[in-house]
Formats: C-alpha cells, structure tokens, sequence
C-alpha cells in the first residue's frame, strides 16, 4: 500500500467514526441523526473511490506519455 492510500483509508475511518459518534451522542433528534448517516455514507463512497480514480489518473497518463512516443517516431 502507497502512503497515499494509508492517508486516505485513516482519514476515512477517521471521519466516519466522528460522525458515527456524533450522531450516538449528540445529536439526539432523528432527523439528526439521519442525516448524520447520510453524511458517512457520502464520505464513505468518496473516500473508497478515490484510490479508483487516483490509479485511473494514474493509467491514463502512462497510456497518454504511449500515444505521444508512438505518434513521434
């Protein structure tokens, strides 16, 4: 695993802990504590994608850096 992806699962289970134990402690309304659910569930779709994306960016550059060297010679 890079540094990059151990940054970003941390930071992952980081903010979903606080939102899990800010929604159990204080925020004791349901709607409240609803949309504290929904907030983890969008970080947690964002933080598991975005090692997708990184090594999607990742390979297009490589295959991107292929097509000029091809086009050159």
């Amino acid at each position: 695993m890079t540094n990059d992806s151990l940054k970003t699962i941390t930071a992952f289970w980081i903010n979903f802990l606080s939102i899990r134990i800010l929604g159990k402690n204080k925020l004791k309304k349901k709607k409240l504590e609803k949309s504290s659910y929904a907030i983890s569930i969008i970080l947690s779709l964002g933080y598991l994608f975005l090692p997708l994306a990184q090594s999607f960016n990742y390979l297009t550059y490589h295959a991107n850096e292929k097509i000029k060297l091809i086009q050159f010679e």
